[in-house]
C-alpha cells in the first residue's frame, strides 16, 4: 500500500515559502493562495539532515496504521470462521448423455446469507 507522506513532514521540512514558485512542479497551483494544490519538490525544504527528510517522505502507512489494518483483517477472518463462511465449492460435472442423470452443479451447497458476509467483510473493507 502506498499513501500520503507522513503527518510530520511539514514540521520536519521547514519549507521556505518565499521560494515556492522556484520549486513548483506540475501545473495545477502556482502559489499558496491558489485554489488548486501546489506540488513542489523536496528542494524547498530547509532541513539539512537528508536521512530525517527521507524518513518523512516515506509512505504514510506507519506502524500504528499497519497494526490496525492487520488487526481488522484478522477480525474479518475470525468472523468468517465464526459464521462458517466459505466460498461454495463448485464441482465440475461433465455433461452426461442422459440429462436427467446429471447432478446439481452446486452439489447442494449454497452461498451464505448476505448479512453474514457483509458483517465478516466489513472490518477488512474498513481497514483498507
Amino acid at each position: 500500500m502506498a499513501g500520503k507522506p507522513r503527518p510530520n513532514l511539514l514540521a520536519r521540512c521547514d519549507a521556505d515559502l518565499s521560494k515556492i514558485t522556484r520549486f513548483t512542479v506540475g501545473g495545477f497551483g502556482n502559489s499558496v493562495d491558489s485554489e488548486a494544490a501546489v506540488l513542489v519538490t523536496s528542494g524547498i525544504c530547509r532541513q539539512s539532515d537528508k536521512r530525517l527528510l527521507d524518513d518523512s517522505f516515506a509512505a504514510f502507512p506507519s506502524g500504528h496504521s499497519s497494526f490496525s489494518c492487520a488487526g481488522l483483517v484478522y477480525l474479518g477472518l475470525w468472523l468468517c470462521g465464526r459464521f462458517s463462511l466459505a466460498i461454495p465449492y463448485l464441482d465440475h460435472v461433465a455433461p452426461a448423455a442422459n440429462a436427467s442423470a446429471t447432478k446439481s452443479i452446486k452439489g447442494g451447497k449454497s452461498a451464505p446469507p448476505l448479512w453474514q458476509l457483509t458483517a465478516a467483510l466489513l472490518p477488512t473493507v474498513v481497514a483498507l
